[in-house]
């Protein structure tokens, strides 16, 4: 299916909630992700979701983290338009034997400078793991994606500490967040 100004040339990730594909912008030639609903009649939270983590994910400009290009309306719900970054998740990139030394910490400077851009924008990410965040191997550049879950600051001062249900992988959240 092709969404208007784009041309869907691969599906790269089919989830419960969301599908992405790599295009390409019909009127430049432009490679691009796109990220829209698994289903073809996405409920009102679906919707509202996507809505949301597109409001958050154009907030940030830092070359750390994946640039959100445009909300498009799509049949029955949205589809998010970012930037065709072309690497890989590192969840599936790291090597055996983890990565050399130099390697890791100019990763790990990419990241932490990433981080301090979301934070100075009062975002929280709420799931930072190696599933959501790309590392092109070539290059060694690393980006954050995936702000489905995250929310601005000031909404999660206003919820009471220990009534919601921790977000994001077990392993990767916050002590704030499991206790």
């Amino acid at each position: 299916a092709d969404i208007p100004s784009f041309i869907i040339d691969e599906k790269i990730y089919e989830g419960t909630r969301s599908s992405i594909y790599r295009g390409t912008l019909t009127q430049d030639n432009k490679s691009v992700i796109i990220k829209t609903h698994s289903s073809e009649y996405p409920t009102a939270n679906e919707i509202e979701r996507l809505r949301r983590e597109f409001e958050i994910g154009q907030q940030i400009a830092d070359s750390n983290t994946i640039q959100y290009i445009s909300l498009e309306n799509r049949d029955h719900g949205f589809a998010i338009i970012e930037e065709g970054f072309h690497a890989e998740v590192l969840a599936q990139s790291i090597p055996e034997n983890g990565f050399e030394l130099v390697e890791f910490l100019k990763m790990a400077i990419q990241l932490a400078e990433g981080l301090s851009s979301i934070h100075e924008k009062n975002i929280i990410h709420k799931d930072i793991n190696p599933h959501n965040i790309l590392i092109n191997i070539e290059s060694g550049k690393v980006k954050y994606i995936d702000f489905s879950r995250a929310s601005f600051l000031e909404q999660e001062i206003q919820q009471s500490i220990g009534t919601e249900v921790p977000q994001g992988l077990l392993a990767y959240i916050s002590p704030e967040q499991s206790g």
